[in-house]
């Protein structure tokens, strides 16, 4: 009777692993829309085999009520059909009825996972923090299931900002009274949620990269996430633990100088900035961001010799024959001197500012651009020396007033 029993076990088990393979050659990805009719016909002849698999591995768990193998199937099954949660109720009861059964741990986990990225990609992201949270309960030395929540906490922050806009929009609009303070409270409660998103995110990409010992991908993912939740302090650290892997990173030094500038630390971002332009001096963002924090720092006549580099890549018209261009310089001028003693530019640009013509000489070796009005120098951006010291002294301590007697 055992051997009989056993037989007709095995006979149906491998009626259902067949069927699951035929399924999955005629229509590999089941929950892909079909494009085509021929494709409808593929996808209904694989819910077919699909179908007798359920039935002929039923009929072996009514024989192997316990069997982890048939349970196993049973819930892949589902899986691949996109029934995720009725592949983790299946696996769910498989572990109760197979303790011990790692097979079955391990394809619970996977329907777990599984169904947590879809939840992602469903963009229902309070389920997916749940959901997650509690996979990193079970497994807290997963860095993907650290990344997996990062990803939703990040994900529901950036889908705050649209909310986040209109609620500023409302609060400019609103009068007096009640109905601003209501607006400004709606304005500030976004902005909390926001930012602590944004943080949780930095605080998992950065737990996700620490097991996965230093995975750079993570450690950029977990600086941007500090840094889009204000958390400057934090991302100025996870910034500069990426440039250490990679130092020639312009974007996260882009980035860093910003959070330098955030704190109002000038010198450093000026100092990290003029490094990712001697990297990249045709970059017309750094530019601008460099022309930005010499403007923070009070330093004017810097922050107008990097804006009109900017001003003169973003608004001008490229000379197509520079050299040529640079000959026409009116006779005795600035810029005909300029061409005797520098040389041929490399680039000339052509641009206008309130009426104004001018035109910048760009000499990238050198890290220099003149502009010239009407042959006369108006301005040298120097990028190629080091940055100005931009740190104001501290004020000197008040005196103490004198006591009245």
């Amino acid at each position: 009777a055992v051997t009989n029993r056993e037989s007709y076990w095995a006979k149906y088990f491998n009626e259902g692993v067949a069927d699951i393979q035929a399924a999955q050659t005629a229509y590999s990805e089941y929950t892909k829309e079909p494009a085509d009719d021929a494709e409808k016909v593929l996808k209904a002849e694989a819910t077919n085999k699909y179908m007798a698999a359920l039935a002929a591995l039923g009929r072996a768990a009514h024989l192997k009520p316990a069997d982890g193998r048939t349970i196993r199937n049973v819930g892949t099954v589902h899986a691949l059909m996109g029934d995720l949660v009725q592949a983790e109720a299946v696996l769910r009861e498989g572990v109760v009825a197979c303790p011990g059964d790692s097979d079955l741990v391990d394809a619970l986990a996977l329907v777990r996972r599984n169904y947590a990225g879809r939840l992602l990609d469903e963009k229902r992201y309070d389920e997916a923090i749940g959901f997650y949270g509690d996979l990193v309960k079970a497994n807290p030395n997963d860095p993907d299931l650290h990344s997996g929540l990062a990803d939703a906490y990040f994900k529901r922050a950036f889908g705050l900002e649209g909310e986040l806009a209109a609620a500023r929009n409302a609060m400019g609009a609103a009068g007096a009274g009640a109905e601003l303070k209501a607006a400004t409270e709606k304005v500030e409660a976004l902005t909390a949620k926001r930012n602590g998103d944004y943080r949780q995110a930095g605080t998992e990409y950065a737990t996700a990269s620490g097991l996965k010992s230093g995975d750079a991908d993570l450690i950029f993912n977990a600086a941007l996430a500090f840094q889009n939740g204000r958390d400057y302090e934090s991302a100025e650290a996870q910034w500069r633990e990426f440039l250490k892997i990679k130092p020639s990173e312009t974007e996260a030094m882009s980035a860093l100088g910003s959070v330098l500038a955030e704190t109002k630390r000038y010198d450093d971002a000026a100092a990290i900035l003029h490094e990712a332009l001697l990297l990249k001096p045709k970059e017309k963002s750094l530019h601008r961001q460099l022309g930005g924090v010499y403007s923070g720092a009070d330093n004017q006549a810097k922050s107008y010799e990097e804006m009109v580099v900017f001003i003169a890549l973003e608004r001008g018209t490229k000379a197509e024959n520079a050299a040529e261009a640079a000959k026409k310089a009116p006779a005795g001028s600035d810029a005909a001197k300029t061409l005797t003693t520098l040389g041929e530019p490399e680039e000339l640009y052509f641009w206008e500012a309130e009426s104004n013509k001018y035109e910048t000489w760009f000499y990238w070796q050198k890290n220099l651009a003149l502009t010239f009005q009407a042959g006369k120098q108006v301005a040298k951006s120097d990028w190629g020396a080091p940055p100005p010291r931009l740190a104001k002294p501290a004020a000197a301590p008040a005196k103490p007033a004198a006591r009245k007697k």
